[in-house]
C-alpha cells in the first residue's frame, strides 16, 4: 500500500512624510557647498514584522507537519534489506498468497456486491489461509476502529484534523496547494483497500453498492507465519468484457473501450514498463521514468505523493520507488531488493485530496484514477514478479521491449 509546498512572504514600506523629506533636503543644502556634491544614502524598503496571527498559523501548520513526520516515521522502516537466499521461499509464498486472494475475489467483484461485502470475503478467506490481513489498524496511534470509544474518537479526531489542516493550509499557502496528504489518527478500519472511480487509494471498503461501468482497484497485503508480507493490486471496471490482461492491443482498440477500461489497460501497461527495466547494475530513477514516458504517450497524468516502496517482515521499508521521472532518489539496484511498483495514474490533472476520514485520497477534479501492483524481486540478469497471477501474462508491447 502503499508520501510536497511552497512559502512567500510579501514585504511592505511604511508610509513616509513629503513635508518631513523637504525639510531635510533644504538643511543639507544649506550646510553643502555644492548641489553637485549631495548623493543621496541608499536606502531599503523597511521590511513588515510577520502578524502574531500569521505566526500562530505557521506554528500550528508545522506542528502539525512533524506530526504526520512522525506518523509516517512510526509505520515506514527506511532501512533497506537486500533479501538473503534463505529468506525469498518464505517471501514468495506470502506474494503468492496475496496475489491467490485477488484470484479468489475476481468471480464475486461484479456489479450489485458492496465492497464491505468484498472485504468481508477478503477477511474471512484470509483467515482461513491462516494468513493475516496487513492493512487492518494499520497506521495511527494504535486505536481500535472496531471499538465504539475507539470508532468515536477516531471520526472525531480526523474530522478535527481535516478541517484544521485544510484552513490551515488555505491561510498559510494562499489555498495554492491544498490539503493532499492524509493524516490518519487511528488505524485503517479495514482488511483490504478498494478504490472505486474516482478514488486514488486507501478507499475504506462500505456500503457502497457496485455498479456497471465502475472502475475498482482492490488491493491487498498479506502476511504469513513467518511474518513476511505479499503486497499486489488489480483493477476491474464493472460489467466489462474486456480485461486488463490483453496480451495484445493496439490504439485503434483503445479508442473504442470506455474511459475506463482504457484507463485500467493503460495503468497496468506502465506498471510492466517500470518493472522491465529492473535489474541489477541499474539505477532505481529508471523505474519512474519508464512509467511517466508511457504514461504520457497516453496523454494521461501521474499521482506523485505516494510511491511504492521496499517490503519485507515490515509493510513498508526503503527504497521509496517514485512513478515519475527526474526522481531525486538515486540509488542502484541489487540482487536480493524487493520492492513494490504501483503507479496511480489519473485521467485528468494530477492533483489529489484528502477526505475527512483522512484515508481515503480521491481526484481533485473528480476524474478517473486506476493503480494497479505488483511486488518484485531483483534477481541475477533481471526480475522476478512475485505476486504475478497464474495464467497473467505481460502486455506484449512490453514483452518484445523487455526481450529485446
Amino acid at each position: 500500500m502503499g508520501k510536497e509546498s511552497k512559502r512567500r512572504v510579501e514585504n511592505a514600506s511604511l508610509p513616509t512624510s513629503s513635508t518631513h523629506i523637504s525639510t531635510l533636503k533644504r538643511r543639507k543644502v544649506l550646510n553643502s557647498t555644492s548641489l553637485s556634491s549631495l548623493t543621496p544614502p541608499p536606502q531599503s524598503p523597511p521590511v513588515r514584522p510577520a502578524s502574531t496571527f500569521k505566526t500562530v498559523l505557521f506554528i500550528l501548520y508545522f506542528t502539525f507537519s512533524y506530526y504526520l513526520l512522525h506518523n509516517i516515521s512510526t509505520l515506514f522502516s527506511p532501512s533497506i534489506h537486500l533479501k538473503q537466499s534463505s529468506e525469498i521461499p518464505s517471501l514468495r509464498d506470502a506474494s503468492i498468497s496475496a496475489s491467490n486472494l485477488l484470484t479468489y475475489l475476481d468471480p464475486y467483484i461484479k456489479e450489485g456486491i458492496t465492497t464491505q461485502d468484498i472485504d468481508r470475503l477478503a477477511e474471512e478467506w484470509t483467515s482461513e489461509q491462516g494468513l493475516i490481513s496487513a492493512p487492518l489498524n494499520y497506521g495511527g496511534f494504535g486505536l481500535d476502529y472496531e471499538m465504539e470509544v475507539g470508532r468515536k474518537t477516531c471520526l472525531i479526531t480526523n474530522y478535527l484534523i481535516h478541517k484544521t489542516m485544510s484552513l490551515l493550509s488555505f491561510l498559510t499557502l494562499q489555498g495554492s496547494l491544498g490539503f493532499s496528504i492524509g493524516l490518519p489518527f487511528c488505524g485503517f478500519p479495514k482488511s483490504v483497500c478498494i478504490s472505486v472511480n474516482e478514488v486514488v487509494c486507501h478507499g475504506i471498503p462500505d456500503d457502497r453498492v457496485l455498479r456497471g461501468g465502475d472502475l475498482v482497484n482492490v488491493d491487498v497485503t498479506v502476511i504469513n507465519e513467518e511474518g513476511w508480507h505479499g503486497d499486489t493490486s488489480k483493477s476491474w471496471v464493472i460489467g466489462s468484457v474486456i480485461t486488463a490482461d490483453l496480451e495484445n492491443y493496439n490504439y485503434d482498440v483503445l479508442k473504442d473501450l470506455s474511459d475506463a477500461e482504457r484507463l485500467s489497460i493503460v495503468t497496468r501497461e506502465c506498471m510492466f514498463w517500470g518493472i522491465s527495466v529492473i535489474k541489477p547494475g541499474v539505477n532505481i530513477k529508471s523505474i519512474g521514468s519508464a512509467i511517466q514516458k508511457c504514461s504520457d504517450s497516453y496523454g494521461y497524468t501521474l499521482v506523485r505523493e505516494y510511491s511504492g516502496h521496499g517490503i519485507g517482515k515490515h509493510f513498508h521499508e526503503g527504497p521509496r520507488i517514485l512513478h515519475y521521472a527526474d526522481s531525486e532518489i538515486d540509488l542502484i539496484m541489487e540482487v536480493g531488493l524487493v520492492i513494490t511498483v504501483e503507479p496511480m495514474i489519473n485521467q485528468f490533472k494530477p492533483d489529489i485530496v484528502a477526505l475527512e476520514d483522512q484515508w481515503t485520497i480521491v481526484t481533485k477534479d473528480g476524474g478517473l484514477s486506476c493503480q494497479w501492483e505488483h511486488t518484485v524481486l531483483v534477481v541475477e540478469g533481471g526480475v522476478e514478479v512475485l505476486t504475478l497471477r497464474d495464467g497473467e501474462v505481460w502486455p506484449e508491447q512490453v514483452l518484445v521491449g523487455f526481450n529485446n
